[in-house]
């Protein structure tokens, strides 16, 4: 159901989208015309060069302007047809509605800089000749772009934004062919956006050019990371030819070169921005949970039902997922024995991360989460699903799934009692949250309280909407990488190390371990073995002939307050942990503790004859730890953890209550970083982006032997001797595109049945008018509206796809963040204020 009108008019006006004056905007119209007029008069005596140019251009312009004002009018008045409702207004038409009356602007700015400066002597005709080009190429295009719109429409049914074509040869494929996308990269990239974007998305299409020309050229390292960074002035300085590199790009570069582009901003750089200029919490943990069987009670079937382990395309692997929380609360994972700990919240947000599948994590979502994290004082847990293309459809909907029913039976270790729990995510994230409630229904799994949605997409296919033709206009998530990303997340083959979920693997007895051998990850392995050789090791450490008693004492860890060289693992009866615990420090933060929660023991079912098994080996590596503790040197290899150099930052607790919390690395002081700290994470920081651009290994076949790849390496980097160096992009296949994506419900929830999209709860999506997936949230949400399902709709002003990443940059952005945060409060039924 929408919202109330008190409540709609409460929301901050210059966030949600607004139509604007069809007066004004023509009255631009008009207005540029006779300018038009004025400087084709003025130019048209001028036989030089640049004055017979502009003359041309200016002719052109009002040609276009005087096709364009009855296209624009049709589809204003078809448009308001296709609104999710009359409080509502807003759908692709409009967005293209919109996108013409910010051309208008644009060019009425740069023609009224020509009419009032030609006369001066200062003028520089030559450079305003290049803005006009781009003025008038814009409108022509835009012109072609609404003209397709009305045969969409035409061809579609009325209301209905999804259009009859589902192949891949459809409208926006043959309009992206023969439509001058150049205009919309270059001087005026993100003309259709706020003001306080503008800036920022010219720096980020000027990155990925120079970032193309050193992913994709030969030579050494040293030339190409130098061909980097010489690049930036030459783009900046020549708009037109960063937008041709653009579309280069876009049009040919492949998926891995999508991912690492995105992935930039997973650095040490990157990730120790939130600590600096972040709001402060005092929980940021990153734990992983096992892929172990799994049961919980079904209120909905009245039985326990067995939840199904991850396992597609690459195995069985532990799912990572990141803690945010103000306060430090009881039972949480790292606090079991603080004290003055607060009560746990009973209100939880499970955060499912956007990156179109194939990029980006807890840690680049980070901003954000931390200030929601500080405005509501309550949990956040963000789940880092596996990414394509090593783990497409449906690996990401599995781990998201597994972990929800993880967190539903081991809530108290994340300080909350779970009982109004919401799903928060963005684009790919809140696509794979739909999905997952979907799973839920199906199964019978306990439903949470609500889900919020921004700017998701809920059809993975080819699927024609007037809103996806902003793709070819948009910087941030342009055509191309559109449709390489469904192709790598939908159309993916599955790989041949796919294993059955009801098969035992017998390696999954030692999954938990083999990735903690390294001597950097100095890890106490507990599993009901390796605590038995853990004691008798130490009991030898102790020179003492005393024998624990293994029956009574098993199963807990709690901290021994006395001075003496005793345990620091006591076990008792009543823990809450099964003693399979894993701890490491997390490689990028300082801030981080980082674990692995295995189940409770009475969820497993090991025999004696598996115990023997793996006795032997957790008893050699338990040793070795015991080694390097009594000569105290395991943190000879991380500096970032020697005591004695950094008493006050990092601490190692040996007389703790558990190994798994507090054993390994506790970083007391969180928030605060050294200056030498700050440092080696700038230089760290730029070395990864360096090489996320330069990496040879990521251009060689991964089936490649080594000396194979060594070969292809000497031949790359000599290349400079026998020919110039090249960065020309590998054109693409003809036939790229030409791929079918299954009609599969749980990868586009559009799909699903009647029957289960009306048993959803409450939900609250939001979208941006110059979104590609605005269509996608409008359409869903009207179908959820007339299954009676209680779903709210909003639709902000012109803000790009993924604005809450730029919350901490724009005030338009920081504004609709908390507008999603304010949605998010209203379905934990909080009584909060959010400002």
């Amino acid at each position: 159901m929408m919202s109330s009108e008190s409540d709609r008019k409460s929301a901050d006006n210059s966030v949600n989208f607004c139509v604007s004056d069809s007066d004004e905007k023509y009255k631009i119209v008009n207005e540029l015309i006779t300018m038009c007029m004025n400087n084709i008069e003025h130019y048209t005596t001028d036989k030089s060069f640049a004055g017979t140019r502009l003359c041309f251009n200016f002719e052109k312009l009002k040609d276009y302007l005087d096709k364009s004002v009855p296209v624009i009018k049709e589809i204003e008045e078809f448009a308001p047809y296709y609104d999710y409702d009359e409080n509502t207004p807003g759908n692709g038409y409009r967005s293209f509605v919109f996108i013409f009356e910010c051309a208008l602007k644009y060019s009425m700015k740069t023609c009224q800089y020509i009419t009032e400066n030609r006369a001066s002597l200062l003028f520089r005709k030559n450079l305003y000749l290049k803005e006009l080009d781009v003025c008038t190429q814009m409108i022509e295009s835009l012109y072609q772009i609404c003209a397709d719109l009305i045969k969409m429409h035409e061809n579609s049914d009325q209301g209905n934004l999804y259009s009859k074509e589902y192949s891949h040869d459809n409208l926006i494929t043959r309009s992206a062919k023969v439509t001058n996308q150049t205009c919309f990269y270059g001087r005026s990239v993100g003309f259709q956006f706020v003001d306080s974007m503008k800036s920022i998305l010219k720096f980020l299409s000027v990155t990925l050019a120079c970032f193309s020309e050193a992913y994709f050229s030969n030579g050494f390292k040293f030339m190409r990371t130098t061909n980097y960074f010489l690049k930036h002035p030459s783009y900046f300085m020549d708009p037109e030819m960063c937008a041709r590199r653009i579309i280069n790009v876009s049009h040919n570069a492949d998926v891995k070169f999508c991912k690492s582009f995105w992935m930039l901003g997973e650095n040490k750089l990157m990730h120790a921005l939130p600590r600096l200029v972040g709001y402060q919490v005092d929980v940021n943990r990153v734990f992983k949970i096992p892929p172990e069987p799994l049961e919980i009670f079904s209120k909905k079937l009245n039985k326990m039902i067995s939840i199904p382990i991850p396992h597609s395309h690459i195995g069985r692997q532990p799912v990572s997922c990141r803690l945010l929380c103000a306060t430090r609360r009881r039972g949480m994972v790292g606090e079991r024995s603080a004290q003055n700990l607060a009560e746990p919240s009973k209100h939880l947000i499970i955060h499912t991360h956007g990156g179109g599948w194939l990029a980006t994590s807890s840690k680049s979502h980070e901003f954000y989460l931390r200030e929601w994290a500080s405005r509501l004082d309550i949990p956040i847990i963000s789940i880092d699903y596996a990414l394509c293309p090593k783990a497409p459809f449906p690996r990401g909907l599995e781990d998201v799934f597994y972990t929800y029913c993880w967190i539903l039976k081991n809530c108290e270790l994340l300080g909350t009692t779970a009982e109004n729990v919401v799903f928060c995510g963005d684009s790919a994230g809140a696509n794979l949250n739909t999905s997952c409630i979907i799973k839920c229904i199906e199964m019978g799994v306990p439903l949470p309280k609500g889900i919020f949605n921004a700017y998701s997409p809920f059809l993975v296919n080819f699927a024609s909407t007037p809103a996806r033709f902003l793709t070819l206009v948009d910087p941030l998530v342009p055509y191309g990488f559109i449709m390489r990303i469904f192709k790598c997340y939908g159309a993916s083959k599955p790989f041949d190390n796919t294993e059955s979920v009801d098969d035992i693997d017998e390696s999954l007895k030692d999954e938990s371990f083999t990735d903690v051998k390294d001597e950097k990850e100095f890890s106490a392995l507990m599993s009901p073995d390796s605590s038995k050789c853990l004691e008798i090791v130490w009991q030898k450490v102790k020179h003492s002939t005393e024998t624990p008693d293994w029956h009574s004492n098993l199963n807990s860890i709690e901290e021994n307050s006395t001075e003496d060289p005793i345990s620091p693992l006591i076990y008792r009866s009543d823990s809450i942990f099964e003693p399979n615990v894993v701890d490491e420090t997390d490689d990028d933060d300082g801030d981080c503790l980082e674990m692995k929660i295995s189940q409770r023991k009475d969820e497993r079912d090991c025999d004696q004859k598996e115990d023997e098994v793996v006795k032997d080996e957790h008893k050699e590596y338990v040793e070795n730890f015991v080694k390097k503790y009594e000569s105290n040197d395991f943190n000879k290899d991380n500096d970032s953890v020697n005591i004695n150099d950094k008493p006050n930052a990092l601490k190692v607790r040996l007389n703790s209550r558990t190994f798994s919390e507090d054993n390994i690395v506790v970083d007391v002081s969180k928030e605060s970083m050294s200056p030498q700290g700050l440092l080696n994470s700038a230089v760290s920081g730029i070395k990864s982006m360096i090489d996320g651009a330069t990496n040879e290994e990521e251009h060689n076949d991964n089936n490649n032997n080594n000396n194979e790849k060594h070969a292809d390496t000497l031949k790359r980097n000599y290349a400079f001797t026998e020919k110039k160096q090249t960065n020309e992009i590998p054109k693409a296949a003809e036939d790229e595109f030409v791929f079918s994506v299954p009609r599969n419900y749980l990868m586009s929830p559009f799909l699903a049945s009647d029957d289960i999209l009306k048993q959803f709860p409450k939900i609250n999506i939001l979208t941006t008018i110059v979104d590609p997936c605005l269509d996608d949230c409008i359409e869903f949400s009207k179908k959820l509206k007339k299954l009676n399902v209680d779903v709210e709709l909003d639709i902000v002003g012109a803000l790009n796809h993924g604005f809450l990443n730029f919350s901490n940059v724009s005030k338009e952005c920081h504004d609709a963040s908390m507008l999603c945060l304010k949605r998010i409060v209203k379905l934990l039924d909080m009584d909060k204020d959010i400002e």
